[in-house]
């Protein structure tokens, strides 16, 4: 995130690990707000941002996220274009080592 061609007017993180997080951010020169919400389950969280973003519109990411250049410059057009106030993107499910995990159509239920 440090590395935007367009940095973000605000960063808020909601995490169950609240010390590594500060860490890792201020290690890279990212000001952010941290959140600790460990028992919030995905959708809680989504609604949670909602009510303490000032933002017009929210780019939710996970953890595991990669992170091109451009990535909230290329958003934030597609935001400004449409009548979105938040865009998912697409994901891939991965396992504990990093290697993708093919489901075909449908994912299996336990990530439904």
């Amino acid at each position: 995130m440090a590395l935007q061609t367009r940095l973000p007017d605000e960063v808020l993180v909601f995490t169950d690990n609240r010390e590594v997080v500060k860490e890792v951010l201020s290690r890279h020169g990212v000001s952010a707000d941290v959140f600790y919400e460990p028992s919030l389950p995905k959708p809680a969280v989504y609604a949670l941002v909602g009510e303490v973003s000032s933002a017009d519109y929210v780019l939710p990411l996970d953890d595991d996220d990669i992170f091109k250049r451009n990535k909230v410059e290329v958003l934030e057009k597609v935001l400004e274009r449409s009548r979105w106030p938040l865009v998912k993107h697409a994901v891939d499910y991965i396992d504990l080592a990093s290697r993708p995990i093919a489901w075909g159509d449908s994912p299996p239920s336990l990530l439904c």
